[in-house]
């Protein structure tokens, strides 16, 4: 048996820490699947408890191999929006700096500085930002813009203006769409 306990936040509907503790009390800690990152079809990285995961696209973008230092900075524009960069340890200036990769695709990062990048999300994609230097993009703002953009297309004045008025001149009242 089992002992399962954790957080649930009711307006995010995440949840966070996760404790698994088996018949003898001693924690258990669970298995993370890091198959959706590695098969999705876009550069992404996901956070887990102790690393972050590449997938081999988000690799191939950066032009890292195995044993590359990997570092993630931040940028501030206007003194008002701050955003994370991913880039080689040697984009930033600091060939020393950063984490290495490994060969499965992870790097170290814990405490302080995932604290910091969690507050921006768990999922990221990329855009690219300077040769060698990526933005990344929290998968839930990409999500955002799509359906920003899928409003706009609805909201062209133009378009509807030309529907409305081919209703209103319609003749045949079982074309009205209503």
């Amino acid at each position: 048996m089992l002992n399962i306990s954790f957080d649930f936040d009711e307006v995010t509907h995440k949840v966070t820490n996760v404790i698994v503790k088996d018949t003898e009390g001693k924690t258990v800690k669970p298995k993370t699947k890091k198959s959706d990152v590695v098969n999705s079809s876009q550069p992404y990285l996901i956070v887990l408890e102790n690393k972050l995961v590449l997938n081999d696209l988000l690799l191939e973008k950066l032009n890292a191999t195995a044993g590359d230092r990997i570092s993630i900075n931040y940028y501030t524009v206007n003194n008002e929006t701050t955003f994370p960069l991913i880039g080689k340890s040697e984009a930033f200036a600091d060939k020393e700096s950063g984490n290495k990769l490994t060969k499965s695709n992870t790097v170290a990062y814990r405490g302080k500085a995932r604290t910091i990048l969690l507050e921006y999300g768990e999922e990221f994609t990329i855009e690219e930002f300077k040769e060698g230097i990526f933005k990344l993009i929290t998968v839930k703002q990409c999500e955002l813009v799509t359906e920003e953009k899928e409003l706009e297309d609805l909201s062209n004045p133009d378009e509807l203006d030309i529907e409305i008025e081919n209703i209103l001149n319609s003749d045949v009242e079982d074309d009205l769409p209503f």
